[in-house]
This record gives structure tokens, C-alpha cells and sequence, in this order.
């Protein structure tokens, strides 16, 4: 606006100079005459504002107050503040547009460059310890002994279940007792030691435990009667004396007279009869080991397990066929467990002896065999392996006695060591 007062006041005065340079000219063309070179120069210094030079003033023209008032000069001493250009208001868009691009950042940072170290890591991580712990499950001890569905054999007539370890019967109708478990194959051999006073003993022949082979017959404990405490009385038993089925007794004696097939053919028969049948079961396991079929035979015994979980003897034959598999320690464990819930198991003892001994621990080892030949005093293989033990001890005149016991035995019941050995022990210490 200020600009336009400007111009209109410039106007106004081109036209009063105008005016007066008109007078001007008027009037001294009148008076007097002047030259020419000076009145030229005066000409030359007044410059006369055209009308295309004017400012355009046809737009309506708003006068406010602010421009008409007058303007006081500023005092001397006062400063004049320096006009700083105002900031334009910002419009809403911008801030909001604003506002979208910082979510927008916030939302797509910019991802960690060690993020995919620390993923390797952790996958690493985790398959080091999946491999730590499946070497620990394959490679810690087995404890179970007894597989609930046990293979069957397929050439079986009948199926294979667990052949136990017993001792062979007695003429007796009768029997009490029952005896060792099974053969083991392939038992280990032991040397026995040197005793000090015989100086030929250095060629005296290997001395091998003897793991007896499994009985063709159970015997079966029933007792036919009970004496009652302070009476003189004897109390009949009211249950009846197990029946052993015939073919079970001629399968045994074919057995004990080495025709195998007889033998075999026999127990097969009263297994069509009685699939259950407990001795024809030992009796097929016990031909089993004897010739060296030891799946089918360890199937029997898993089957023998699978109807009495208890069955100490199909414990204790299981044990000593798996014992080239087993960790000794774990199996002496085994033992130690079925002998605390069955004490009476001469089997047993004789399977702990049998696992000690081969830990070479004979001092243990002959505890046990007595305590199995105390519980079985006709077996002819509990008589062998304490004789064994004892000439381990350096204690010649018992191992004497013990070898002659077992040889005298093994006459009367078949037994699983090497006869001819026990006879050239029992020359050697008798010098």
C-alpha cells in the first residue's frame, strides 16, 4: 500500500514541475533572452515522468490506518530490532504425513546384521545336545530283562518259550526241589590257579566253570505233608500231588540218554496237548541250548517270564544266556534284586557266583556256589563251580573234595562240565 502513496505522490509532483516548467518557459520567453547552452542543461536535469511510466491504479485500492499514521523517528539510544520473517503456519496435512512416516519407520526398522549368527547358534545348540542325549539313551545299561511279546520261532510246532533252569528228576514220583538253571553256551574259561606245594601244576589243564545245561524235567515242589509245631500229628495236605505228564517223563529220559530228536518229538507232543505245559517248555529249551539254537531257547524263557513275571529260574537262565551282552555289574544288580524278592532261589546264588566270578572276584563267588550247593546238594555243576572257586582260593584239599563230589554227582545226573577235565584237576591235586 505504501508503494502506492509512494506513486501517487511522485505523480503529483511530475505534474507540479510540469506546471511550473511551463510558467517557466512562458515567462522568460516574456522578459528577457537567454542563451541557448545554458538553458539546455537545465532541461537535460529535469526528467519528465510519461504517462506509460505511472503505476497502474485502476485495482481498488484498500487505505488503512496503519499506513496513514505517521511514523516517529526512533530514538537515538533505542535499537531497532531486525525484522525476522515470519514462519508460515503449518498445515495439517504435512503433519500428519509427517506422523505416517515416523509409524512407518518405527514399523520396518532395520534388522540386526548378527540376527542370523545368533539363529545358527541356537540350531547348533540344540542339535549337539539332541546327540548328546542319544548316545546317552543307546549307550546306558539295559535293566529290563523280560520282553513282553517274545519273537516265535517259525519251524516251531509250538511256541518257543523259555526252557528253565532245573535240576534233572529223581526216581522219586514226587520231587521237592528244583534244580540249576540251563547251560549257558559258550561259558567262559577260567585257568585255576597253581597251588604252591604242587610243582607240576603249571601244566595242569584249564579249569572251566560249569554252567549246567537246562534239565529236560522240572522238578516240581509239593510237599505231600506239614508238621504242625509241638504236635506229633501230621496233617495231610488236601491239595493232590502235580501230575507230570507221561511224555514229559520218556521225552527225559531220551534226554538224558542223548537221543535229542526222541526227546524233542516228545515234548512237541504234550505242548499240542497243553501249550502251557511248564516242563515240556524246559525241556524244548534245554535241547534248544544243547544244540545251540540260543534264540529259540531265550524266546522260552521270555514266554515262561511273560506268564510268571516272577519265575525266578527263566530270570536267572536269561541272565546267563545274555551274559556276553550284559555289563557284569548290571547283571550281578539284576541278581541282587530277584534274590532280595526270592531268597530261597538256589538258582539264583548259583547265577550271582557265576557273574562274580567272572568279575574274578572268587572270594564272593564261593559264598554264593555254597550257598547254592547247600540248596541243592545233588547237583553235580553247584559241586563243580565251588570246587572251581576254591582252587582259585589256594585251597587245593578242598577243591579236592568238591571235584570228586561233583564227578561222583555227575554220574548219577547229567552235568555240563567237561568230565574228562575234572578228572585230570582232581590227579594234579591228589599228587
Amino acid at each position: 500500500m505504501s508503494l502506492l502513496l509512494e506513486a501517487l505522490k511522485k505523480a503529483e509532483k511530475a505534474k507540479e514541475e510540469a506546471q511550473k516548467r511551463a510558467r517557466g518557459d512562458s515567462g522568460g520567453a516574456a522578459g528577457e533572452l537567454r542563451l541557448e547552452g545554458d538553458a539546455a542543461p537545465e532541461a537535460d536535469n529535469s526528467r519528465v515522468v510519461t504517462r506509460p511510466e505511472l503505476p497502474d491504479i485502476s485495482q481498488p485500492l484498500e487505505i488503512l490506518s496503519d499506513d496513514l499514521a505517521v511514523k516517529e523517528p526512533p530514538l537515538p539510544g533505542e535499537k531497532k530490532s531486525p525484522d525476522y520473517p515470519v514462519a508460515p503456519e503449518a498445515d495439517p496435512r504435512s503433519a500428519d504425513r509427517a506422523a505416517a512416516r515416523k509409524v512407518f519407520e518405527a514399523k520396518f526398522k532395520e534388522p540386526n546384521p548378527r540376527m542370523p549368527f545368533y539363529i545358527a547358534m541356537g540350531v547348533l545348540g540344540v542339535f549337539a545336545l539332541g546327540t548328546v542325549g542319544y548316545f546317552w539313551y543307546q549307550l546306558r545299561t539295559p535293566y529290563a530283562l523280560v520282553n513282553a511279546n517274545p519273537s516265535r520261532p517259525a519251524g516251531e510246532a509250538v511256541v518257543a518259550a523259555a526252557a528253565e533252569t532245573t535240576a534233572p528228576a529223581r526216581p522219586a514220583a514226587a520231587p521237592t526241589g528244583q534244580g540249576p538253571i540251563p547251560g549257558l553256551p559258550g561259558s567262559t574259561a577260567l585257568p585255576s590257579p597253581t597251588p604252591a606245594r604242587t610243582p607240576a601244576a603249571a601244566s595242569s589243564p584249564t579249569q572251566t566253570l560249569a554252567v549246567p545245561k537246562p534239565a529236560a524235567r522240572p522238578l516240581l515242589s509239593a510237599p505231600p505233608a506239614r508238621l504242625i509245631p509241638d504236635s506229633p500229628i501230621v496233617v495231610p495236605e488236601r491239595r493232590a500231588a502235580p501230575q507230570v505228564h507221561p511224555k514229559v517223563e520218556s521225552g527225559y529220559a531220551a534226554y538224558l540218554a542223548g537221543d535229542l530228536a526222541t526227546a524233542r518229538a516228545d515234548y512237541q507232543e504234550v505242548l499240542r496237548e497243553e501249550p502251557a505245559n511248564r516242563d515240556a517248555l524246559l525241556g524244548l529249551a534245554a535241547i534248544d541250548v544243547r544244540t545251540g539254537r540260543y534264540e529259540p531257547a531265550e524266546a522260552i524263557y521270555l514266554r515262561l517270564l511273560q506268564s510268571d513275571p516272577r519265575d525266578s529260574h527263566a530270570h536267572a537262565a536269561l541272565i546267563e544266556l545274555r551274559a556276553g551282552r550284559m555289563d557284569p555289574l548290571a547283571a550281578e544288580s539284576r541278581v541282587k534284586s530277584l534274590l532280595a524278592n526270592d531268597p530261597a532261589a538256589d538258582v539264583l546264588y548259583f547265577t550271582l557266583g557265576n557273574q562274580l566270578a567272572l568279575q574274578g572276584r572268587w572270594a564272593e563267588a564261593r559264598q554264593y556256589y555254597s550257598k547254592a550247593f547247600a540248596a541243592d546238594p545233588d547237583n553235580a555243576d553247584f559241586a563243580y563251580n565251588l570246587a572251581v572257586s576254591l582252587d582259585h582260593l589256594r585251597q587245593p584239599k578242598l577243591a579236592l573234595e568238591y571235584y570228586a563230589r561233583a564227578l561222583a554227582l555227575a554220574e548219577k545226573r547229567a552235568a555240563s562240565f567237561e568230565l574228562a577235565a575234572a578228572r585230570s584237576r582232581v590227579q594234579q591235586l591228589g599228587r
